[in-house]
Parts: structure tokens; C-alpha cells; sequence
């Protein structure tokens, strides 16, 4: 499972970055280095929310499907998740409440 949400966490990155250059007109993230990729990974980490419209976006990239049904949530979860991991009612998720929430919906946590 760890496994599973260090790559989920470094997809949320790639996607994160894709859209941040898409809207200031740059280039795609996927050619990065991984010195940048570590440095954004600790950056989301430490300070990364994830909105209702950026969970639309996860929730049709195929990586991130399957990381969750590798996870074994269900396709009924997944249409949910935002409601299901914003424990707080704040309106956004962060990563503390990334994880928490996936290992949750796998009965780890």
C-alpha cells in the first residue's frame, strides 16, 4: 500500500505540474528530471491541497484509476472521493488527508 500512494502522490505531482504549465503556457512536466521530481514530491507533501475540480481531472487519468483499484477501491468509491476524503468539510484535500483517507477506504487505518 505504501508503495501505492508514493506513486499516487508522484502521478498527483506529474498532473499537478502538466496543469501549471498548461496555463502558463510551458511544456509538459513528464520530461522532468528527478531532482525536480523529489523536490515537487516533498513540496506536495508539505503543502498540497487537492480541489473538487483537480479531483475531476485525477479521476480521469487512467495512472491514477488504477492505483486505486490496485488499492482495491471500488469504482462506487471512487465516483465519491472527494466527499469521502474532505473529513474536515473544508473544501479541499490535503495530503494528510490523502492517505488517511485511501487507507480508510482499504480498512488499514
Amino acid at each position: 500500500a505504501a508503495e501505492h500512494l508514493h506513486m499516487m502522490l508522484e502521478i498527483i505531482c506529474d498532473i499537478y505540474e502538466d496543469q501549471q504549465a498548461q496555463l502558463a503556457g510551458g511544456s509538459m512536466s513528464s520530461r522532468r528530471g528527478s531532482s525536480a521530481r523529489k523536490k515537487t514530491s516533498m513540496m506536495v507533501e508539505e503543502s498540497f491541497e487537492i480541489t473538487p475540480k483537480f479531483m475531476d481531472i485525477l479521476r480521469e487519468d487512467p495512472r491514477v484509476l488504477d492505483i486505486l483499484r490496485a488499492l482495491d477501491i471500488n469504482d462506487g468509491d471512487i465516483l465519491d472521493l472527494f466527499d469521502t476524503l474532505d473529513v474536515d468539510g473544508s473544501g479541499t484535500i490535503d495530503v494528510q488527508e490523502l492517505i488517511q483517507g485511501l487507507m480508510k477506504l482499504r480498512g488499514e487505518a
